[in-house]
């Protein structure tokens, strides 16, 4: 993804560059007029052509009119001009254009106080943000930059905003990619989308907003199937109260990134990332809330490869939707990953935990508290350490085990202090070793990856309009000790539940007593039917139970 990412930026930042033949400069002076300016440099704008360039130079400081200019696909208009606004101003915006050409500022800069500093009306268009240039704006509730195109930051880009957006995109499929950069916030988001599959893909800088009252740093939460990714050194951070990130699709937070929020009310539904999906924390990266949680999500969290989930001051690692019947969502820690939490749970799920080579470590809480499994659907393996300073351990004596869990059951371990550091010994088979406090990790504790595959329900169809049909198939699970592996197939489906958004468990049957497709009694091998048709549209919770687990997954009724 990361490749890709540059790979993106490279097209679409550089090409526009390197493919122009010439460039055309127009040098804006503190006298003229904005309409003087307006009729002059559209004039040089409809005169050029796909291989120009042109370069707005100068400055003006006493802007009084919006400055409306119409770019046509395949022409670039870089501005390098100084150009702020007075005070009053009567349009709502500094700059803007149509059309679906490119607009960049490149070392130049855009600032004003009452309006928004750059509107993009075209849906094909592309604002580009680099090279020092700056878009400023303090405006009551005006926008740095409002577009129905792409935008893209990099270098050392400066936006920001003290009442509105930063960056607000509105139109479908569009993107909005940083590379580098500072965008900040001051009392509102610092990028939002509205469009449907919208994309916001940070690789690098620091995205921050000081809100002190609740808003998010990157808010997809009005854009269905969005997609946010932070990645290579960026760092996304709530410095005041609110999200970090939040989508109404997938998150995901790779190759060392950080992501932070460091106020709050303990809100458990205020989170670092947020995502009505998937959430993935890999490859290095961290996620860590101060308050509330640090991840709060509707269907599976992955925590892989060295990646750490944090959360202190009473806050939850990982939350899954839902605080009463089964979720949907799955929670992987795997590869030496790491999720930590002070005083509350390290992960709250109502569906399988499964550890694979990565640690749950909770320190200062009760130890039934590191995993919520009040709806526990499925097993755990790998490793999980807790501590109890609350209980009287407050100096981690050593030999002391009282308040000390370490989990697979076939390992011990104590508090011990080596080479001037309070951590855990622990034992595991022939294998022995120590873990300081300050670094919490697995490595060479002997503790064998696990294939441990889901157990593999398919409902279909979905979504339906009242009949569903559920099929179960193979899968396969390597014991802990060992590599034997065990294959089920076709495994009888016990009972079927079916829940609405509240939790509300609104039917129940046993799958063998419902009719069977082709009229016969029970076969395994065949898929069972169950049907919803009495029911009204929306979403619905199938907790399905079979001889070896159970899994619950999502439909949609029509």
């Amino acid at each position: 993804m990361k490749k890709l990412l540059l790979t993106i930026f490279i097209i679409f930042l550089a090409s526009p560059f390197i493919q122009a033949d010439n460039y055309i400069f127009f040098n804006i002076t503190q006298g003229m007029s904005v309409s003087q300016i307006q009729t002059e440099l559209q004039t040089v704008i409809d005169n050029a052509t796909i291989k120009d360039t042109v370069i707005v130079t100068g400055s003006k400081t006493n802007a009084d009119a919006e400055l409306v200019l119409h770019i046509i696909k395949g022409i670039r208009v870089v501005w390098r001009a100084n150009y702020l606004s007075s005070t009053p101003f009567g349009a709502d915006n500094l700059i803007s254009f149509t059309g679906d050409g490119l607009f960049a500022v490149d070392f130049g800069a855009l600032i004003t106080e009452n309006a928004n500093a750059i509107n993009a009306a075209g849906k094909g268009s592309y604002v580009i943000v680099c090279d020092n240039g700056k878009v400023q704006t303090s405006g009551d509730g005006m926008n740095a930059i409002t577009t129905y195109g792409s935008v893209f930051v990099m270098d050392n880009a400066q936006l920001s905003s003290t009442t509105g957006e930063t960056i607000a995109s509105n139109s479908d499929n569009a993107s909005v990619l940083v590379g580098g950069g500072t965008i900040s916030a001051t009392s509102e988001n610092a990028i939002i989308t509205w469009g449907k599959n919208a994309q916001i893909l940070i690789s690098g800088g620091h995205v921050y907003n000081n809100a002190d009252v609740s808003s998010y740093v990157i808010n997809a939460a009005w854009s269905n199937n969005a997609f946010v990714h932070v990645s290579g050194n960026a760092i996304v951070e709530a410095k005041g109260y609110g999200f970090g990130i939040y989508s109404a699709g997938n998150a995901q937070v790779s190759g060392n990134a950080q992501v932070h929020i460091n106020k709050g009310g303990n809100d458990p539904s205020i989170a670092a990332v947020r995502a009505v999906n998937d959430v993935t924390v890999t490859d290095n990266a961290k996620v860590s809330a101060s308050n509330n949680c640090a991840i709060y999500c509707f269907e599976n969290v992955t925590v892989s490869w060295n990646a750490i989930v944090e959360a202190k001051n009473d806050a939850i690692a990982i939350k899954i939707y839902g605080e009463s019947g089964p979720t949907v969502g799955y929670v992987t820690v795997t590869d030496n990953a790491q999720v930590i939490a002070a005083h509350n749970y390290a992960i709250s799920s109502h569906n399988a935990v499964v550890l694979n080579g990565g640690v749950v470590f909770a320190y200062g809480n009760e130890m039934s508290h590191i995993i919520n499994n009040e709806y526990f659907f499925g097993t755990t393996r790998g490793v999980i350490l807790a501590w109890n300073k609350d209980a009287g351990n407050t100096k981690y004596e050593k030999f002391s085990t009282d308040d000390l869990f370490i989990s697979p059951e076939t390992a011990t371990a104590h508090w011990d202090f080596i080479g001037g550091k309070a951590g855990i010994s622990y034992a595991n088979g022939t294998n022995t070793g120590f873990i300081p406090i300050e670094e919490v990790s697995i490595e060479g504790m002997g503790v064998k990856p696990i294939t441990n595959d889901e157990l593999r329900i398919t409902v279909y169809p979905n979504p339906t309009t009242g009949e569903l049909y559920i099929q179960s198939s193979k899968f396969k699970v390597q014991e802990f000790k060992g590599s034997k592996v065990q294959e089920f197939k076709s495994l009888k489906v016990q009972s079927v539940e079916v829940f609405d958004v509240y939790g509300r468990k609104i039917k129940h049957s046993s799958a063998a007593a419902e009719p069977q497709p082709s009229g016969q009694s029970f076969n395994p091998s065949i898929p069972q039917s169950f049907n919803i048709s009495g029911f009204p549209s929306g979403f619905y919770f199938v907790k399905i139970a079979t001889e070896n687990g159970v899994v619950v997954k999502k439909v949609v009724k029509e």
